[in-house]
């Protein structure tokens, strides 16, 4: 649909799940390139379930299922 956007990269956060995974998959439809960042583990804030590594995993293959390349990036220590 939007051919300006393909072989671009986009850096996704949050996306593991919820709207960032939407995020990812949609942008990847449309040949766009997925940098998938997430935490990928729980923390004692905001007090909702967050991504997990297993998660970021499926995006990523997800992604690439659909003919464009996928990074699955977890974001820094988070101790």
């Amino acid at each position: 649909m939007y051919d300006d956007l393909r072989d671009k990269v986009a850096l996704i956060t949050g996306a593991a799940h919820g709207q960032g995974r939407a995020c990812a998959i949609a942008l990847a439809r449309e040949g766009v390139h997925i940098a998938a960042l997430d935490v990928a583990s729980q923390l004692a804030y905001p007090g909702y379930a967050l991504g997990t590594a297993h998660e970021l995993d499926s995006v990523a293959a997800e992604v690439r299922s659909l003919g464009v390349r996928a990074l699955a990036l977890v974001a820094g220590d988070h101790q």
